[in-house]
C-alpha cells in the first residue's frame, strides 16, 4: 500500500526522509562490501584455476609430461 504523503505533517515527513536516507546509505555500504567480496572470490577462483594441474587426458592421446 502506497503511503499518502499529502496527509503527513512536516515532522513526520522529515523523520521518514531521514530514516529512508539512512537505510539507503546502509544498503549502499552493504552493496559495496558484497561487490568487494565478489571481486575477491573471483580472483581466488582464477588463482586456483590457473595453478591447478590439469590431469584430464583424452583416450588415445599421449601421456601428459
Amino acid at each position: 500500500m502506497t503511503p499518502t504523503f499529502a496527509t503527513w505533517d512536516r515532522t513526520t515527513l522529515d523523520q521518514f526522509a531521514l530514516e529512508a536516507y539512512l537505510r539507503l546509505q546502509q544498503q549502499q555500504d552493504q552493496l559495496e562490501q558484497l561487490r568487494g567480496d565478489l571481486k575477491d572470490a573471483i580472483e581466488a577462483y582464477r588463482a586456483v584455476i590457473m595453478f591447478t594441474p590439469r590431469f584430464v587426458q583424452s583416450v588415445g592421446s599421449p601421456p601428459a609430461i
